[in-house]
């Protein structure tokens, strides 16, 4: 029975866009046919009960209707955090993932121009949600709108600069996050950070943090330093197939660099950097 019913799944998983976590389905089968008889799939087409026989585990038939439906078990949002707030307080990746998305020109920049005891404090945020069409874990970045300044125009995640006011710089991406993109602070749960990036062009030296909230979040862009709001599901993070060599052109300068391409939004730079040590830590949670 368990061997058809996986069979049932591999025969089904390339046209289903949400993440099967086959594990889960020993663990939750019993949970399964207990509430089965509740559970019914609904389409333009009739419905029927999938399931004709509930007696006994191995006398139940397992009836697929149509090829629009699956039962999937998938890990939920409430334990992919719990997850990823036990791998967050175990030594980083650090440095050298996030090396492995910098361009050769980069490199050597961070390499000669690394003055730590002057650069300006600053924060960023991966804020994590359960996304609003299947509960997916996802995070949200931002277009930079273009303007006379090196990051003119280009992604990054929300935050900014440390100001006096704040109390630390987990204060700071939670302040810069409210600013930018309207997240209101009391309902973001910060659960670890990263490692610490310099970058030359603009001589900040950022702390990134992680955090969530348990929502959906309705976003509020500022007029004047956001363009655009991008939502990503975390999954095309770790789909290999979005990592790609580009070319970069800043300030008339041309160059390479190991990009992240998710549906036509290109991430390079310090913030592909950071997203790389993210997305080390991600393959760990089993996502």
């Amino acid at each position: 029975m368990a061997a058809h019913f996986n069979q049932r799944f591999d025969n089904k998983v390339e046209s289903i866009d949400f993440i099967i976590i086959k594990d889960q389905i020993v663990k939750c089968i019993n949970q399964i046919f207990i509430f089965i008889s509740r559970i019914r799939f609904w389409s333009d087409h009739k419905y029927r009960e999938i399931f004709d026989n509930i007696n006994a585990f191995y006398r139940s038939q397992i009836v697929i209707l149509s090829t629009s439906y699956l039962l999937i078990i998938r890990m939920e949002f409430p334990e992919f955090i719990n997850k990823l707030t036990h791998e967050l307080t175990l030594p980083l990746p650090g440095v050298q993932v996030q090396l492995q998305m910098t361009s050769s020109r980069r490199l050597r920049e961070m390499m000669e121009s690394r003055q730590l005891d002057e650069a300006i404090k600053s924060s960023v945020l991966i804020l994590l949600y359960p996304g609003r069409e299947n509960s997916q874990p996802t995070f949200v970045v931002m277009l930079r709108p273009t303007y006379e300044g090196i990051h003119s125009g280009q992604i990054s995640l929300p935050g900014g600069r440390f100001e006096v006011t704040d109390e630390n710089l987990m204060q700071t991406a939670l302040r810069e996050t409210h600013e930018e993109i309207g997240m209101d602070p009391a309902g973001v749960t910060i659960i670890g950070k990263l490692t610490e990036l310099y970058i030359p062009p603009s001589n900040f030296l950022v702390q990134p943090f992680v955090g969530f909230t348990a929502g959906s979040p309705v976003f509020i862009p500022h007029p004047k330093e956001v363009e655009q709001i991008i939502e990503i599901q975390v999954k095309y993070l770790l789909d290999e197939n979005n990592l790609v060599q580009k070319e970069i052109s800043v300030g008339g300068i041309h160059f390479t660099a190991p990009s992240f391409v998710i549906d036509g939004t290109t991430i390079w730079g310090a913030t592909a950097m950071i997203l790389n040590e993210f997305k080390e830590i991600l393959l760990k949670t089993g996502l």
